[in-house]
């Protein structure tokens, strides 16, 4: 590039012409005035993007400060006295006390269990006086046993197995019989009947009359048992028509008591809602 007459050399981004001594934005706007004078189809080169200016930043304000305000000490709590053993034991037993509702079963659940307890007190008095005098058949007939069945039929095995229990020790302690494997034979009718009839049958008249006869059976092998431990001259034939049979068949013919008394007293409680409000 030749020099300028004042010997000066072209500052840069100057006014000098030509192309190279221009600024970005005036060689840009040159080349396009340039095609445009050409008739050139080409089109105008990009030019180059400026980075975009950043606004000055906002002087931030400072926050006004909110007048102190005098700190206050904590307040301290005034010690409590240590409770005396007496007012230790009362609230010990508020609590308890206050623990029993939730304790307690449902409404109906222990109404069920008051019914059921009344229904084998009931038939061990009338097993102990009534047809300990009057004997159908000769013999004492046994009316826990079909009770049994009854209750377990109409609540379910586990509540079966448990009066079952409960009705054992209780004839046992009044001395009716002086059998001591009532309970393991009472609870396992109790538990069996309710599954078995479940699996295999369907609840019914018949089904009950049928549990009925098989668990007088088994009552007459425990009783069996219990005559071979204690009789010192075990007789099969003669044992089983004295005692045996005539304690099952009064225990069959008789057991139609212990399950209308269960079905009159429990069944309300498996009707449903809209059953309920028709009775009433």
């Amino acid at each position: 590039m030749k020099p300028l007459p004042n010997n000066r050399p072209p500052k840069k981004g100057g006014s000098v012409p030509g192309l190279h001594g221009l600024n970005p934005a005036a060689r840009a706007a040159k080349d396009a005035r340039r095609y445009t004078k050409s008739g050139s189809t080409k089109s105008v080169p990009p030019q180059k993007r400026q980075p975009p200016s950043t606004p000055p930043k906002a002087k931030v304000q400072s926050a006004v400060k909110a007048p102190s305000t005098p700190q206050t000490r904590p307040v301290r709590r005034a010690r409590r006295r240590p409770l005396t053993p007496k007012e230790r034991a009362i609230r010990y037993l508020k609590k308890k006390l206050a623990a029993i509702p939730y304790l307690l079963p449902e409404g109906e659940t222990l109404i069920k269990a008051l019914i059921s307890a009344g229904l084998i007190l009931l038939f061990v008095l009338l097993q102990t006086t009534v047809f300990a005098r009057f004997r159908p058949f000769g013999a004492i007939p046994d009316l826990i046993l079909p009770l049994i069945v009854a209750l377990s039929l109409t609540e379910g095995e586990k509540w079966g197995a448990v009066c079952g229990l409960a009705a054992a020790f209780v004839i046992e302690s009044v001395g009716s019989s002086g059998v001591t494997l009532l309970p393991i034979l009472y609870a396992a009718v109790g538990y069996l009947c309710p599954i078995i009839t479940r699996e295999h049958m369907t609840d019914s008249v018949p089904v009950r009359v049928l549990l009925t006869a098989v668990t007088g059976v088994a009552r007459a092998v425990f009783t069996l048992i219990y005559l071979g431990i204690h009789a010192d001259p075990f007789r099969f034939f003669p044992l089983c028509g004295s005692i045996v049979l005539p304690e099952y068949a009064a225990t069959f013919f008789l057991a139609l008591l212990p399950h209308l008394a269960v079905y009159l007293c429990l069944h309300p409680f498996h009707k449903s809602r809209a059953e309920r409000t028709e009775t009433l």
